[in-house]
């Protein structure tokens, strides 16, 4: 199988620079996915990549080898895209032996071809019917086995869950998972879900406004983010940021903002220039912030509740702190209603300080990939 690299990728449409010197190597049989907003260049990374479109600058390259004046036809890459363009009045085994009645193979090796790989993603027995009766989960197997079909040295997914509901969204990644194990093949994945990017991946390369911000195992990008856009991207609720100054005082470095201040000191102690007084943001995950029972617990943090949403085994509190607004994960054991008062705890050592102009995340969890 075919390791792939993006080296120095840049592609622009007229004034519109939609890859900027992007670059990346997908190892062979690696789960790889661009994740990213809308508009952030992912999926022109695939259409580059597949050949569909030529960069500017830069080239592709498959096992070590320039595509630069390889032909998309002669890349052996399968491109499935989120719009599924099934044959709406072909049935499944029409719709599946289409790659290969246009490479001309023999009408008894399509027949093979197709048992098995219908066999394989389960849908042999709706081979006879039109694709307007299958579900959604069949209609996208019947997508994928299109795809594998040809047995391409590498396949790459553009957004293909996106038209799904939730349920068939989360059936669809644990069976995309199992796919790629038992295929054994390089997968290049691109999706604009954080859930789907880190359930899936070996690897993910966040995308924002044609440029790769982080590459890295899914710990890697949610314990370690580089700045705070990947910061926000990743997290159900994302992680919260405030707005505070930072200053010492009696041997301990202190974080404040409004009437609320926390202490910072084992945070900081991974910051250059800790010591001295000057703004940042400090970034803390709604799971490291915590409603303190009884009195006298707690950091001396108070806060009122200005609303909650009840999602079954969790319930999330916007609680305004000082003048910011936090939001905080807890068990739906907990009986909070809006205008509540309650008293926070915040694991401020679990955070992050990231500079308010850069963006730049300038602390590192010990223990975790970089």
């Amino acid at each position: 199988m075919p390791s792939v690299e993006v080296r120095e990728v840049t592609k622009r449409f007229r004034k519109l620079v939609a890859l900027d010197k992007i670059s990346f190597r997908v190892e062979d049989r690696e789960f790889f996915t661009l994740v990213g907003p809308t508009n952030a260049g992912k999926t022109t990374t695939l259409r580059v990549i597949a050949g569909l479109e030529k960069p500017n600058r830069g080239e592709v390259f498959l096992d070590d080898a320039s595509q630069a004046d390889v032909p998309p036809n002669k890349r052996d890459v399968a491109l499935m895209f989120q719009n599924l363009a099934l044959y709406p009045h072909r049935n499944g085994f029409d719709n599946i032996a289409v790659p290969l009645r246009v490479q001309k193979v023999p009408g008894q090796e399509i027949k093979k071809r197709v048992g098995e790989v219908a066999g394989f993603l389960k849908i042999g027995h709706l081979l006879d019917r039109l694709p307007g009766t299958y579900s959604g989960g069949e209609r996208q197997r019947l997508a994928f086995a299109r795809t594998m079909i040809r047995d391409p040295r590498l396949y790459m997914l553009d957004e293909p869950l996106a038209n799904l509901d939730a349920l068939i969204r989360l059936q669809m990644r644990m069976e995309l998972k199992r796919i790629h194990q038992e295929l054994g093949k390089t997968l290049v994945y691109v999706t604009h879900d954080q859930v789907e990017a880190m359930t899936m991946s070996d690897r993910i390369a966040v995308l924002n406004k044609g440029r790769i911000q982080q590459i890295d195992p899914p710990d890697g990008i949610y314990m370690n983010p580089v700045n705070r856009f990947v910061a926000g991207f990743f997290g159900s609720p994302p992680m919260n940021f405030i707005e505070a100054g930072m200053e010492t005082a009696e041997g301990r470095v202190w974080l404040g903002w409004g009437d609320s201040r926390v202490d910072g000191t084992n945070l900081a102690a991974r910051l250059k220039g800790a010591g001295e007084r000057r703004k940042v943001i400090l970034g803390v995950r709604p799971e490291d912030i915590s409603i303190d029972q009884g009195e006298g617990s707690g950091t001396g943090l108070k806060g009122k509740v200005v609303s909650l949403e009840q999602l079954g085994p969790k319930t999330i509190l916007d609680v305004n702190l000082s003048g910011t607004t936090l939001r905080v994960n807890l068990p739906t054991t907990f009986d909070y209603r809006v205008r509540d008062q309650v008293a926070i705890s915040m694991n401020v050592d679990r955070g992050h300080l990231f500079d308010p102009e850069s963006g730049l995340n300038q602390t590192k969890l010990e223990g975790t990939p970089a």
